[in-house]
């Protein structure tokens, strides 16, 4: 079992911790799909912890490749 950190969009939180891609648009739900599809991360085990847990800005990220606009983010654990 291996252990991954990236940094992605807060937004997409809810679909990769919980399944839920009601708060996706449709262009962010293709974004989120793309890179699944290039990364391979596995399974989200959610986000890493921090005291507190707050996202950041950022303009460059670990989605940089599928989502070129700066945005807040947050640290996500896989694992494969």
């Amino acid at each position: 079992m291996k252990k991954t950190n990236f940094l992605l969009p807060e937004h997409w939180a809810g679909q990769l911790i919980n399944g839920d891609e009601e708060s996706l648009t449709v262009t962010d739900k293709r974004q989120l799909k793309t890179w699944l599809e290039i990364n391979q991360p596995g399974e989200c085990m959610g986000i890493v912890d921090s005291d507190p847990i707050e996202a950041s800005f950022y303009w460059n990220h670990d989605a940089s490749e599928v989502m070129n606009l700066g945005c807040n983010c947050l640290v996500y654990c896989f694992i494969k």
